[in-house]
Parts: structure tokens; sequence; C-alpha cells
């Protein structure tokens, strides 16, 4: 049977032979400013437990190369509401104007195997990230419904870096440029408080 959950331009479909809606895990995005859930449900699929979340948050302070330490907290929120001892990410992958990860887990009593999407959504380019886990005491229960699964949304390209995730970006990318720079605006800054500075008067 194909399983279907949509909301806000977002769908999530994947294929199981039988499935139960049941309580999705608590998933905290209280750490994220600005983040909230805008798709959250989880199934029973007999043998597994699939879960499906997706947050919406602004993307300000954006910068090329970001999407590593967004997917890390993902992978942690998940590790955290699975329950699960350990979480181990794969390789990044872009498709188009979103990004992949892979990622596989192990808990006290099940092992646990996702993906994780990220990309930006009309109409102010926000981070839309969502990650489908499931759970199973056997990882093979799992591989029908991560085959099948899929997630369509519109995405957009990433938005342009303000000025100040730039210049952060560029210092850490240059930092002895960066760091010269600095210097010579410290000493210009200097000599115009010594230039205008008041001045004794004489008498």
């Amino acid at each position: 049977m194909k399983l279907a959950v949509s909301h806000e331009g977002v769908t999530v479909t994947l294929e199981a032979p039988a499935a139960a809606v049941i309580e999705p895990r608590a998933f905290d995005a209280s750490s994220v400013p600005g983040a909230a859930i805008v798709l959250s449900r989880a199934w029973d699929l007999g043998a597994a437990r699939f879960d499906v979340v997706c947050v919406r948050a602004p993307s300000r302070g954006w910068v090329p190369g970001l999407e590593g330490a967004i997917l890390d907290g993902a992978s942690a929120k998940v590790r955290a509401a699975a329950d699960l001892a350990s979480l181990a990410p794969g390789p990044i992958e872009p498709h188009g104007d979103a990004f992949e990860q892979s990622f596989s887990g192990q808990g006290s009593t099940v092992s646990a195997r996702g993906r994780h999407y990220l990309g930006f959504i009309a109409p102010d380019r926000d981070a839309l990230a969502c990650s489908a886990v499931c759970t199973a005491a056997n990882s093979t229960s799992c591989d029908a419904a991560l085959a099948s699964l899929q997630l369509d949304a519109h995405f957009m390209a990433p938005p342009a870096p303000g000025l100040l995730a730039r210049t952060v970006s560029f210092a850490v990318a240059h930092p002895r440029p960066a760091l010269a720079s600095a210097a010579l605006v410290t000493l210009a800054a200097a000599a115009l408080l010594l230039h205008y500075r008041p001045r004794p008067r004489r008498y």
C-alpha cells in the first residue's frame, strides 16, 4: 500500500505491505531560532516503525557549506528522538537545488536507517529540513520502505549570502588576508580618532 503525507507544499510517500498511523516521536526544534515543525507523521509497518518530520526555518545567515552543520544538527535530533546510542551519517549528496544524506544508527534493541533532505522553499527561501527514520529489530525490515521513499517539494536555489555571512565565510577560508584587512581597518580607525581627537587649548 502507498503511504503519503502532505503539508505546505511538501509531500512524502513510501510503500509498505501494511501500515497503521501511530503517534510520532517528539522531535525538538526549539534550539533553532524561528523554526517550526510543519510535518510530522509515523507509521507502524509491523516489523518496523517509520517516522517522518520536516522543520522549516528562516535561512538568514546561509553560506555555501553550511549544509553539513545543518544536517549534523538533524542527525543529533533524530538520535535523541529515536533514543539511539549512535548514529553515523553518510556523505552529503547534492540533488538539483537540494541536498540528501543517508544515515544509520543503533539503539539498545533496534537498528535505525534513514535519510535527511535539505532545501529552500518559497516564498522567502526558508530552509526546509526533513528527516525520515526507520527503526526495527532487523534492519532489513526497513529496506523496502526506504527504497520507495520519496520527498517532493518545489525547492529553489539557496539564498545569496548576506554581507556578514560573506565576511565570516571569507575569514574562515582566508584567515591571513582577513587578519591583514582587520589590522588595516583597526589602524585606519585609530588614525582617524587621533586626527579628530580634542586638542588641548594653548593659553
